[in-house]
């Protein structure tokens, strides 16, 4: 949420100079803040899935209608 009102603010700022142009470098900042926060909720949510295939084991190790303990 900081990174989208800063976004906000930065965009529609008046420094009393020419508008911004939309693919100026000031605003791949937040643009790429915004990816790498991504690019980490996607890390740990994958990290938090294969942490728990591991700790459940492949399924072929069970027999039918058996549980792990």
């Amino acid at each position: 949420m900081i990174v989208g009102v800063a976004t906000l603010i930065v965009a529609h700022s008046d420094y009393n100079r020419p508008p911004v142009h939309p693919w100026s470098p000031i605003l791949w900042i937040p643009t790429m803040l915004w990816v790498a926060l991504g690019a980490a909720l996607l890390a740990v949510r994958l990290a938090a899935r294969r942490k728990r295939a591991a700790v459940a084991g492949p399924v072929s190790d069970r027999a039918e209608g058996e549980e792990r303990q």
